[in-house]
């Protein structure tokens, strides 16, 4: 719905308004039930697959009159008119949701470890992010590169794209325990890091080579890593004219946890601890 358009709620006759005022007092136990309790549940009556409006005015008319009056609730309640129109614009309306793991947006990591025969191995994770200047946290599950974690703490982490999309999804949903094929079905190239002992998948533009520092609430479903930022690489077709990361031409991706897809990062549209000033 535009902003500021006004559109119609509901239409009341006369002779249904004093059943329905005693309808909304049962129902919110209230003598005079507040007005934004009787739009909340008119537009979940009428409406209710749009949950979001903005608020804005409210006014009524009387029958065969082109006269529009804009005043407060009580009078559009008790006002003598054939017909009572509700009408708003601007109504915001928020659905609660109750806990639920959607924090927004979430990255889509490939975590990078080496099996105990040396071959490579990659997990998809959601739940991580920047701990400290140079540290990162990941929730991590019970999974093949938790076991290779414990022999050797070292990994990589890689960040998805567009084009490593499907392969992503694949290492997420695949075990190595499970599928030994699983490294070669991706396609993937690595090569040995030079900083830590763990594989570089060179598909992916950025990796961060990292050496776990403590693992948190350590149980059989898994634990919480932080780990040290050892050293970051970038491929360098994905350099700036200054010769910094351009991550608008990365193609990168993240995870929507609500409809549970891959939804491409967006182009830039402000400048951080800057834009902000204009309203200073």
């Amino acid at each position: 719905m535009p902003p500021n358009e006004t559109f119609s709620v509901a239409l009341f006759h006369k002779k249904y308004l004093s059943k329905f005022l005693q309808f909304c007092s049962t129902k919110f136990n209230c003598a005079k039930p507040a007005f934004h309790k009787i739009l909340l549940f008119l537009l979940r009556t009428i409406n209710p697959k749009k949950q979001y409006y903005e608020i804005g005015e409210v006014w009524w008319r009387k029958k065969n009159s082109g006269q529009r009056v804009t005043d407060n609730a009580a009078t559009i309640i008790e006002s003598p008119c054939d017909f009572t129109i509700l009408k708003l614009s601007n109504l915001t309306i928020m659905k609660d949701f109750g806990q639920k793991s959607w924090m927004l947006p979430q990255p889509v990591l490939i975590i990078g470890t080496y099996n105990d025969d040396g071959t490579p191995n990659a997990m998809n994770a959601a739940w991580g992010g920047q701990w400290d200047a140079k540290e990162i946290m990941i929730s991590m599950g019970a999974h093949a590169t938790t076991e290779n974690l414990a022999r050797q703490p070292e990994f990589t982490v890689a960040f998805a794209t567009k084009q490593t999309m499907v392969a992503a999804d694949f290492v997420g949903i695949v075990s190595a325990k499970d599928d030994p094929q699983k490294m070669h079905k991706t396609g993937w190239a690595a090569v040995r890091s030079k900083h830590v002992e763990a594989p570089v998948f060179t598909d992916f533009p950025m990796t961060m080579e990292c050496r776990l520092l403590r693992k948190i609430d350590e149980s059989e479903e898994g634990y919480y890593i932080v780990a040290e930022i050892v050293n970051i690489l970038v491929d360098e077709q994905y350099l700036d004219a200054d010769g910094k990361p351009d991550v608008d031409r990365m193609g990168l991706i993240t995870y929507n946890p609500i409809g549970h897809t891959y939804n491409a990062l967006g182009p830039i549209v402000g400048k951080a601890f800057s834009d902000g000033k204009r309203l200073k």
